[in-house]
């Protein structure tokens, strides 16, 4: 019987403190989950991205701003975003010297887009990292611009080697004639389009640049075409063609010695003149 009781007794004072030591064990539970909650709060990022703005671009320079926020809790100092993505180069970026808890901040960003397309730009600011999808536009004018330029390259190369073929030919006819018949050799108009291409390229004038390089082109392939059928001048031809310069020339021979003949016979006469006239005297 008296073991009875004290198994009762026992039971009853393990009861008692369970009842007792339950709220206590639930208030620990319930501080537990604060603190972590608290922690939780305390340990959020302290950056946030808000934006970036423009967020549309054209290929090119470009310039524009990142909007930051501190959500923390402290003041953050001497923020500078490092910035990658295809295509971008970055060429100065302007910090946040001191962003305050709850402030507002702003990058300005000045920078290259080479590529067009969807670009994922990667920011990244202290120890956080952050992502912001812009779109770039093919620039339609400077993509013309370029391509004007190549073509402008393009065409002054190729008239700088027309012209040293223009040279050739012109030393040829210059070697052939008196030898040859190139009578119907003339390089007048292939010069003339030379000419006229050069002025184009440097006022880049692409359209009349082409047009006057072709005719060129097709000029001077003619003329070469003509110098090689051009056939040696005969013996018979080579004085027939020299005999007007023959002429010319015994006729000035003629006309010296009938000068010369006649100032002669005047001379004689003046002489023969004072001769006789000393005699008198």
């Amino acid at each position: 019987m008296n073991s009875m009781k004290k198994s009762i007794s026992l039971f009853t004072a393990l009861i008692f403190m369970f009842l007792v030591l339950s709220p206590s064990l639930a208030l620990d539970a319930n501080l537990t989950d604060t603190n972590q909650t608290i922690q939780n709060i305390t340990t959020l990022p302290p950056l946030v991205l808000k934006s970036i703005n423009p967020s549309t671009f054209n290929t090119g320079d470009v310039q524009f701003n990142i909007q930051i926020y501190n959500q923390g809790n402290e003041t953050l100092k001497n923020l500078i975003p490092l910035l990658s993505g295809n295509g971008f180069s970055t060429s100065n970026i302007i910090p946040i010297d001191e962003l305050s808890p709850g402030s507002t901040g702003y990058f300005l960003v000045i920078g290259h887009f080479s590529n067009p397309g969807n670009i994922e730009l990667s920011i990244k600011v202290n120890s956080q990292a952050f992502l912001y999808n812009l779109t770039v536009n093919s620039n339609v004018v400077q993509e013309s611009q370029k391509l004007s330029q190549e073509l402008i390259q393009n065409l002054t190369i190729q008239l700088s080697d027309l012209k040293k073929i223009y040279s050739l030919l012109e030393q040829e006819l210059t070697d052939k004639s008196g030898e040859y018949d190139v009578s119907k050799i003339n390089l007048a108009d292939a010069k003339k389009y030379i000419r006229d291409t050069e002025a184009a390229i440097l006022v880049q004038d692409t359209t009349k640049a082409q047009a006057n390089l072709a005719l060129a082109m097709e000029e001077i392939k003619d003329q070469q075409a003509k110098m090689s059928r051009v056939t040696p001048i005969s013996t018979i031809d080579k004085i027939k063609s020299n005999a007007g310069t023959f002429s010319a020339i015994a006729g000035a021979l003629i006309t010296f010695f009938a000068v010369y003949e006649l100032l002669k016979k005047k001379s004689s006469a003046v002489v023969t003149k004072v001769q006789e006239k000393i005699k008198k005297d």
